[in-house]
């Protein structure tokens, strides 16, 4: 994606107030002031977002990714084409205060297992919903589907208890 913006603007939109601290002779090689820029010669996608609105930018970006078969998998529901995760669903897997108690009696009632920090940082991440929409572990397929699209974009088995 090619972000097509003239200096002036990009001036205008820093909000890190890099361009003051380059005009000031502070920070030096900065990309289009004293360093040189390239753009790329056949960008898949170009948004002017100084002309744009940024609900047409993303409408470009949508349309061109949808166009391009990436975006398939849930319902396409607001913004078009992206998976909905769990159908709005907030997934908190913690026992409730209110049985707390309960299941800290049931749970000195069951085997034991030993495990590492990083086993109890999955655990974490699982019973936060933090890996939304697992509510478990990942089985093979689902796990190469992430690592290779970022998302979990099908899941005809409901492998992941997705509802």
């Amino acid at each position: 994606i090619f972000l097509d913006v003239p200096v002036d603007e990009l001036k205008k939109r820093d909000p890190k107030g890099q361009y003051a601290r380059v005009e000031s002779g502070e920070l030096k090689h900065f990309t289009c002031i004293d360093d040189p820029y390239e753009p790329p010669l056949q960008p898949e996608i170009t948004l002017k977002t100084h002309e744009l609105e940024i609900e047409q930018s993303a409408d470009i970006l949508f349309r061109r990714l949808e166009m391009d078969g990436i975006l398939e998998g849930a319902p396409k529901l607001t913004p078009p084409g992206l998976p909905n995760p769990d159908g709005d669903e907030e997934i908190d897997l913690h026992v409730p205060a209110h049985l707390r108690e309960e299941r800290m009696a049931e749970a000195e009632t069951l085997p034991k297992v030993l495990i590492s920090d990083l086993d109890l940082n999955w655990l974490q991440v699982i019973g936060e919903g933090w890996a939304s929409p697992l509510k478990g572990f990942m089985r093979e397929g689902t796990l190469l589907e992430v690592l290779h699209f970022n998302s979990i974009l099908v899941d005809p088995f409901n492998l992941t208890d997705n509802k």
